[in-house]
């Protein structure tokens, strides 16, 4: 052991008090600072392990896109995608088919039946079962977790013959409708079959094993068009084992180990896009006349939880990085007054010959030994800190999240080697850090100064007006930094914007207001001494009683009067800080789940009168009906119609028509940034568009076509689809089919 570590660690031992107060103070602050990090980790798993659990671990469809019904032999294609590195797993299901279900055996198909989508599973394979996921489960007569283990379910009458359908299905098939009940089901074909569509009884019958929410395992795409089908499936639908959907789908054809849809999973979701291209590659190199087309399932949601992980790791970092400011403030601090109690030793250690590096090694000797101790410490709490941090986060989130549509799972603490070895790091340099410039200060300090306080010079009396200005100066650049990320971030005609391009603005809109605070504490702190002449004279009666406060006490220690100022301005902003975002947060649910939502429940009907609506106000709770309906439209812009009509099946974009009452929408509209023209209220808007022929477009349209307020253009409404005859709209065949528009 140096001689230099033994005299600092026996100069620690004499004032123990005072540095066990300061490790304490840096093990709390590495603490909020690790608990954070740890938390971010532990998130970033749990919103991925949901997501896979509750959406499938599927993260790559592929399907031919050019031959008969895109049927193909598992065979022909398995060796080309297994070979591929990180490919965990393959299966193989069957989709795209629809059938007509009734939950009587005395009806009909026009009047009894609704169509459903028909999802096949191999429930039996290994693959299929690691690549499902677990769905929400509305009512079962089954234990089973998942839809693979619901399948294997044996009904007393149907024997295999089970399924599990949607929730949308169940409310098509009666409001009394429960798991266990039968269902009728006419499959693909059915009357060539010989089955009689004007009979249900003469279909075939199946047992509802469970019901499940419809945003789960259906996953589908249109392989001409992959992009425009981002979403699972919804409505109407039923899965059932591979070989029940043979019997439904097949018709008239033996399509008996074939299938139509290949599901992959990827052992990372980082990597699912390069590996997505490798596929097709080298399905694409077969040249076996099928035109293969792939869907990255996850790389969207990667991004979306990348940039909420961005967010909330913004957010708890603001507190954390205070928290070790704090902690950097008070080490300084206490390093000011540790540099003056050894004034005296200090002068013996250079008269005895020491060199200026050597005092200046003595004294950050200490704030290494301090900053190892309270880092390790430090690191070792940060797991019960984050634990809490965790749960608290956790249930806000849980509350704000829609039943059903999204599950938090259940939640583990995440410690990553890289993480705990960061957070240690960061603690030990901090204190490093903190002791820096006591320690420079002390090591340049004259023997005589330290041996005889008598011939201290006076420098604290002298002005040093060019560091003041300098200072300033300084002060007023953050300032003018944290308000340029502020203005970077937002504008008071615009809200951040929170997608996967809005990561950066965030944190921005976060980190600019915190810069702005620290600076306008450095500008106060600098101001001490005026502050202070104004106090003196405010409570003057006082302090002639007290001697308290004077400008002597404020001369003598300057440096250690600004720290505990700053030290003081920092804790307030940061409790203060910390209790306006809770209650901001407690007090903003309600209010921001109705501006973001708008309306409480949204019916989707087919055909449905206008008198609906007076129904529904009759109901018990209702407030108001909005009307709002969803049309395909097309615009014209430039010669060329943006848009597709129903029956196209090469299409450029789809675009939505929202019809509205404009009048109610003043009250229940969500929140709407106007973008152009910026001046104009939602109440204005509302009266131009109750006006004729007036419409609102979202400002990504505006910007892909560049369409300005003002413009004129042939807009083209749908009003339906006409088919040929009514067996022609029961099996959806479009043939002599023809839409119905007004311009």
């Amino acid at each position: 052991m140096g001689v230099i570590l033994k005299i600092a660690l026996r100069n620690m031992k004499r004032r123990k008090i005072r540095y066990i107060l300061t490790t304490i103070t840096l093990v709390i602050s590495v603490a909020l600072f690790g608990g954070v990090m740890i938390v971010s980790d532990s998130f970033n798993v749990m919103f991925l392990d949901s997501i896979d659990g509750q959406l499938g671990t599927a993260d790559i469809l592929i399907r031919p896109a050019n031959n008969s019904g895109g049927w193909f032999v598992p065979d022909t294609i398995n060796s080309e995608i297994e070979d591929i590195p990180h490919v965990e797993s393959i299966a193989y299901r069957i989709s795209g088919f629809r059938v007509s279900t009734s939950s009587t055996d005395s009806g009909n198909q026009v009047d009894n039946s609704t169509l459903t989508a028909v999802y096949g599973l191999d429930h039996l394979s290994q693959d299929e079962r690691e690549l499902g996921g677990k769905p929400y489960i509305i009512d079962s007569v089954s234990d089973g977790e998942t839809i693979e283990t619901l399948l294997e379910y044996i009904n007393g009458t149907n024997g295999e013959r089970v399924v599990v359908i949607t929730e949308s299905l169940k409310i098509k098939l009666g409001q009394n409708f429960s798991a266990g009940d039968n269902i009728w089901i006419f499959p693909n074909e059915g009357e060539s079959l010989g089955y009689n569509p004007l009979n249900t009884g003469t279909w075939l019958v199946y047992t509802v094993v469970a019901i499940i929410r419809d945003l789960n395992e259906a996953r589908d795409f249109d392989p001409d068009n992959p992009s425009q089908f981002l979403m699972p499936s919804q409505g109407p639908s039923l899965f059932a084992n591979i070989n029940n959907t043979y019997e439904l789908v097949d018709g008239t054809e033996n399509h008996i180990g074939e299938y139509n849809l290949g599901v992959i999973g990827v052992d990372s979701l980082y990597i699912v896009a390069s590996v997505s291209d490798k596929i097709i590659e080298n399905l694409d190199a077969l040249n076996d006349g099928r035109d293969w087309s792939a869907m990255d399932l996850k790389t969207d949601s990667l991004e979306m939880i990348d940039t909420t992980m961005v967010m909330m790791r913004s957010m708890f970092l603001m507190f954390g990085l205070i928290a070790l400011i704090l902690s950097i403030i008070l080490i300084m601090n206490i390093f000011n007054i540790i540099k003056k109690e050894q004034e005296y030793e200090t002068g013996m250690f250079q008269a005895i010959g020491a060199s200026k590096a050597e005092t200046f090694k003595l004294f950050l000797t200490q704030g290494v030994v301090m900053g190892i101790i309270g880092a390790a410490i430090g690191t070792i709490f940060s797991y019960f800190i984050s634990d809490v941090i965790f749960t608290v986060t956790l249930d806000t989130i849980s509350n704000m999240v829609s039943a059903g549509s999204f599950e938090v799972s259940g939640f583990d603490i995440v410690l990553l080697p890289t993480t705990l070895i960061l957070i240690f790091i960061v603690g030990l340099i901090s204190c490093i850090f903190a002791s820096l410039y006591p320690s420079w200060k002390a090591s340049r300090k004259p023997i005589i100064e330290c041996l005889s306080p008598l011939e201290e010079k006076t420098k604290r009396e002298k002005h040093r007006y060019t560091k003041k200005i300098i200072a300033f100066i300084f002060g007023g650049l953050i300032i003018t930094f944290g308000a340029w990320l502020l203005m970077s971030a937002t504008s008071p005609a615009e809200t951040p914007e929170f997608g996967p391009m809005g990561s950066q603005q965030y944190i921005n809109f976060m980190v600019g207001p915190v810069i702005i605070l620290l600076g306008i504490i450095w500008l106060i702190a600098l101001m001490i001494r005026p502050l202070n002449r104004g106090f003196i004279i405010l409570f003057s009666p006082y302090l002639r009683k007290t001697k308290l406060l004077t400008k002597k006490n404020i001369l003598r220690h300057p440096k250690r009067t600004i720290l505990t100022f700053s030290m003081i301005a920092l804790i307030t902003s940061f409790l203060i800080g910390i209790s306006v975002m809770m209650d901001s947060m407690r007090e903003g649910v309600n209010t921001n789940v109705h501006n973001f939502v708008g309306s409480d429940a949204r019916i989707f009907t087919f055909n449905t009168p206008r008198s609906l609506e007076a129904d529904l106000l009759t109901l018990q709770g209702v407030d108001d009906i909005m009307g709002v309906s969803h049309q395909n439209a097309r615009i014209k812009i430039d010669d060329d119609w943006i848009g597709h009509s129903s029956l196209e099946s090469q299409y450029n974009t789809s675009i939505s028509m929202n019809i509205i009452d404009a009048m109610k929408m003043k009250d229940h509209l969500s929140q709407t940034v106007i973008a152009s023209p910026s001046g104009m209220s939602l109440n204005e808007m509302m009266d131009e568009l109750e006006s004729v022929n007036n419409v609102i477009i979202d400002d990504d349209f505006a910007e892909d076509y560049n369409v300005k307020v003002g413009d004129k253009l042939p807009i083209q409404f749908s009003l339906g689809i006409t088919f040929a005859n009514l067996s022609a709209m029961i099996d959806m065949n479009y043939y002599n089919a023809y839409e119905d528009t007004i311009l």
